[in-house]
């Protein structure tokens, strides 16, 4: 068991290595799922060749690693798509990387309105065919008016609405 967790550990590390080396040499507010997606691929690949070289042939191993990675990679997912899309976060980063004591409400207002967060969650709501831009407006399409009642009754099973 224990090279499993050493196999699974190294292609985990080196999927978070080539994360934080592609965030690093190309910021981005664009999540890049995709391009996630390729480096979890690449850092499960790594650790299969590590049990490879460690156990050998062994399924059961080679299971293992590739069903710890799996979960690590898709926690990761939503960690890091919460994360990296969150306005609360975002705010907190930009009030605590001032260098001031204080930022003005007017000037955190004026750089979000400015953001183009915004304007990709409606681009991207509109290209799943949840809402339909035209004429200045959003309006939900059918598939929209759906999702946003389901939304409206796992917030009142949650006790709260949903937010985010």
């Amino acid at each position: 068991m224990g090279l499993v967790l050493v196999s699974a550990a190294t292609g985990v590390a080196a999927f978070f290595a080539c994360h934080l080396a592609v965030w690093r040499a190309q910021p981005s507010d664009n999540p890049r799922v995709i391009l996630l997606g390729f480096l979890a691929v690449l850092g499960m690949a790594v650790s299969l060749l590590v049990a490879l070289y460690m156990m050998g042939f062994d399924a059961v191993a080679l299971s293992a690693v590739v069903w710890i990675n799996g979960f690590v990679v898709v926690l990761y997912f939503f960690v890091y798509a919460g994360i990296a899309r969150s306005v609360s976060v975002t705010l907190l980063d930009r009030v605590g990387s001032s260098g001031r004591d204080h930022v003005p409400l007017r000037e955190l207002v004026e750089e979000y309105a400015g953001s183009s967060r915004f304007e990709d969650r409606i681009e991207l709501m509109r290209q799943s065919d949840l809402v339909r831009v035209a004429g200045g407006r959003v309006e939900l399409t059918a598939r929209g008016q759906r999702l946003a009642r389901v939304s409206k009754v796992l917030g009142r099973l949650l006790g709260d609405g949903l937010q985010g």
